[in-house]
């Protein structure tokens, strides 16, 4: 079926050490739990349907070498609705007992959140003066 809603429920921003030069910056999305559920879908006329909560973290780090200098920190659940109870419980179980959820729905997951994850990170970013977390594009003048 798919994502229902996302939301954050832990954001932090720090900066640990002054930058200067070069910095890499580093996006990690990570899913660190997943549980069945019912939903309770206003696409469904208030229904209560299966799906699975998606708690996950998305991390920024702000490196030089092998030193952090800053990082942002997102914490967040992603509802995700299923065709039956029987497939919310064996995404369950496939996750508590590999680390990972199903390819297909993991594709879906991990692409929400690195697009939820990277527009807050890139604002953040932005507010407390941190290098963006993603290329910008930029206009350059034209060679002579």
């Amino acid at each position: 079926m798919g994502v229902v809603s996302s939301n954050f429920y832990e954001i932090s921003v720090k900066k640990k050490k002054p930058m200067t030069g070069r910095v890499n910056v580093e996006n990690k999305p990570k899913i660190t739990d997943v549980k069945a559920t019912k939903i309770v879908a206003s696409f469904a006329g208030d229904a209560k349907v299966p799906g699975i909560i998606v708690d996950f973290e998305y991390l920024t780090e702000y490196k030089q070498d092998k030193d952090v200098l800053a990082e942002i920190l997102l914490k967040g659940s992603i509802l995700y609705a299923v065709k039956d109870e029987k497939e919310a419980e064996k995404l369950e179980k496939h996750f508590k007992e590999n680390k990972k959820l199903d390819e297909d729905v993991e594709i879906v997951v991990l692409n929400h959140i690195l697009n939820k994850g990277t527009l807050l990170a890139l604002d953040l970013s932005q507010k407390v003066e941190l290098p963006p977390v993603i290329n910008m594009p930029r206009i350059v003048r034209r060679g002579k």
